[in-house]
C-alpha cells in the first residue's frame, strides 16, 4: 500500500526517485499522512466505537469471538464459492 501511495504522490508532484526527494518531503508537500498510520488510527477509532455499542450486537460478537475447531489439512480454498 505504501509503495502505491508514494508512487501516486510522486506522480502528482512530478518528482521521481532520480530527483532524490525523501518520501516524507513528498507527503508533506501534498499534506497527506502515511497510509499505514491512517489505517492504524481508523482501526483504533473503530474498535473504541464498537466497545461503546451495546453488548449484544453482531459487530461486537464478531470482534470478541474466536473460531472453534481446527482447519482442514491441505491448501486453503481460493474462492468463497468453493466452500
Amino acid at each position: 500500500m505504501r509503495t502505491a501511495e508514494i508512487n501516486t504522490l510522486r506522480a502528482i508532484v512530478s518528482k521521481t526517485r532520480f530527483d532524490r526527494v525523501r518520501n516524507q518531503d513528498v507527503r508533506k508537500e501534498c499534506n497527506i499522512i502515511d497510509v499505514g498510520t491512517f489505517i492504524t488510527t481508523r482501526k483504533r477509532e473503530w474498535s473504541s466505537h464498537v466497545d461503546r455499542t451495546d453488548s449484544t450486537g453482531l459487530i461486537k460478537a464478531a470482534k470478541n469471538l474466536r473460531p472453534r475447531g481446527k482447519r482442514e489439512v491441505g491448501r486453503p480454498l481460493k474462492r468463497w464459492n468453493e466452500t
